[in-house]
Parts: C-alpha cells; sequence; structure tokens
C-alpha cells in the first residue's frame, strides 16, 4: 500500500487535488485484495475438511479420529468476523457514494473537474460491487461451513443411536437368557437352602418347621423394592416427566 502511495507522488496529482476521493479508490483496492486473499486461504483449509465430512457421512471410518472439529469451528468464527467485515465496508463505501455524489452536483454540470469527478465516482462504483461480490463468496462460505457443522452433528448423533441400539440388542439377549434360567435358578436355590432335608435312605423329602421364617423375610423385602421402584420412577419426577 505504501509503495503504490511512493509511486504516485512521482506521477502528475492533478487529478488527486482536483477529486481527493480518487485517494479512497486506491485504499478499497488495495483492502478488496487482501480480502479476496483472506477469503480463498479460508477455502483451501475448509476444501479438505468439507470433502472429509462428506466421505465419512457416505463410507464407514471412525468420524471423530478423521474430521477436525476444533478447527472447523474455528473456521467458522472466523468466516463470522469476515461477514460482519464485509458489510461494513459495503456501509462506508455507499457512504462514500453518496458524500461523493453530493459533492458532484456543487459543481457545474460540464467541465474537466466534473469529467475527473465522474470517473472517479464511476471506480468507487465499481468497487461497491466487487465488495458485495466478496460479500456474497463470505456468504455462501459461511452457509458451506453451517451445512458441514450440521452434517457432522448428525452423523456423530446417528452414529451414536445404532451403537445404542447395538448395546440394546445385547442388553436384550442377555435379559432373555437369564429370564430363562430364573426359574430353574430360584427353585434351586430355594431347595438348596436348610429348610429342607432329604433322605436318601428312605428317599423323603422333610421341611424344617421354621420354613416360614423365609417367607416373612422374602415378601415384606419384595415389596419394599417394589415400592421403592416405583416411588423412584414415578412419585419423585416432575409431571411432564411422568407424562412422558
Amino acid at each position: 500500500m505504501m509503495a503504490r502511495f511512493r509511486r504516485l507522488w512521482t506521477h502528475d496529482l492533478t487529478d488527486v487535488l482536483v477529486d481527493p476521493f480518487c485517494l479512497y479508490v486506491l485504499v478499497l483496492d488495495f483492502l478488496y485484495a487482501q480480502a479476496l486473499h483472506t477469503v480463498n486461504v479460508v477455502g483451501e483449509i475448509f476444501g479438505p475438511m468439507e470433502r472429509v465430512a462428506l466421505n465419512l457421512a457416505d463410507g464407514p471410518g471412525s468420524w471423530t479420529d478423521q474430521q477436525d472439529f476444533v478447527g472447523l469451528h474455528n473456521l467458522a468464527k472466523h468466516m463470522i468476523h469476515l461477514k460482519e467485515g464485509a458489510d461494513a465496508t459495503l456501509s462506508t463505501v455507499q457512504r462514500l457514494l453518496d458524500h461523493h455524489q453530493d459533492l458532484i452536483g456543487e459543481f457545474p454540470k460540464e467541465g474537466p473537474a466534473v469529467t475527473t469527478m465522474k470517473l472517479v465516482h464511476q471506480r468507487l462504483k465499481q468497487k461497491s460491487v466487487q465488495f458485495e461480490v466478496w460479500k456474497l463468496r463470505v456468504t455462501s462460505l459461511q452457509q458451506r461451513m453451517q451445512n458441514v457443522i450440521n452434517l457432522s452433528f448428525n452423523v456423530v448423533t446417528q452414529r451414536d443411536s445404532y451403537i445404542m441400539k447395538n448395546d440394546s440388542k445385547s442388553m436384550r439377549a442377555i435379559a432373555s437368557v437369564t429370564v430363562v434360567f430364573l426359574p430353574a435358578a430360584t427353585i434351586a436355590a430355594v431347595f438348596g437352602c436348610q429348610f429342607f432335608n432329604f433322605d436318601s435312605t428312605s428317599r423323603t423329602v422333610s421341611i424344617a418347621t421354621d420354613f416360614w421364617i423365609f417367607w416373612v423375610l422374602t415378601l415384606p423385602l419384595s415389596l419394599l423394592i417394589f415400592v421403592y421402584y416405583y416411588w423412584f420412577c414415578y412419585l419423585r419426577r416432575p409431571e411432564k416427566h411422568r407424562r412422558n
């Protein structure tokens, strides 16, 4: 930027003296080049991340091992700043155009000064169009980033749901096996206690007179567990959770 101003001093400064707004054209031209370079750099960084997201969404692989979520959100943050800069720049250029148009109206309609000012005004309009195009590129890139972030969230959620579904199937299989062997295990536990006496000689089974203690302890304890379960699952939670 400074080099361009130094070269300007070596040439005829008549246009600058007639319309100093031509200096804004140089500034905006340099600013547009820097802004365009920044968007291109961000696009080069985002391109591979977008391809990784699309490939992982369409094929197998570990999403979390290959996608850089922190880098993706960091790029989205920079795009917000670029969008803010684009809006501020366009607003500034529009104010320059309005003020410059007012200055042109103060001069006679014909003359060298008016001709020079009209040329400068056309250059300012050209810069305004360039910044509008830059804003469109920033908006498009920002929407692509948001699309990849949404895709990342949906894929991760879908894969977590798939894992939970498989775990649920495994738990149901274990529960089914447990239910099959539960009656046999219960009977074996009851007959294995000291309340039953098996006489191998007479091949008879005798029950102890204090077998009632087993039921006195088992039935209240089971009832207490069911009451606690009902309170924990239904009565303890708010009403809207119970409805759900």
